[in-house]
């Protein structure tokens, strides 16, 4: 008998395409205090709604998004995407080669 494939509600899988998960694409992109805004405001919409939609399923989003950023504020876990997957890459056995940047005042570097 087939394994039946389960789905998430709370992260799914098309959070992920593009080779990087939705939450740390917003990590690069934002400062933590806009990380933070922008997770407690899903927070609150989430717990407001969940009487008046999908119940447990929006309290459960809420949780994701509050566990997401107590971790970010308790372990100061906030690397750049960048980071991120070049860790992943290295994990992985792969390389990851880095453009180069040209800074102010300065001929082009690798960065």
């Amino acid at each position: 008998m087939a394994k039946e494939k389960t789905t998430d509600n709370i992260n799914p899988d098309h959070y992920k395409v593009g080779g990087i998960e939705t939450w740390d694409y917003l990590k690069a992109k934002m400062s933590l205090e806009a990380l933070k805004g922008f997770a407690l405001g899903n927070v609150m919409k989430y717990v407001s709604r969940a009487d008046h939609k999908n119940k447990l399923e929006d309290l459960l989003k809420a949780q994701w998004y509050l566990d997401k950023i107590v971790s970010e504020l308790k372990d100061g876990n906030s690397k750049p995407a960048s980071t991120l997957l070049s860790e992943q890459a290295t994990e992985n056995g792969e390389s990851v080669g880095k453009m180069p940047v040209k800074r102010p005042g300065s001929k082009t570097t690798k960065g």
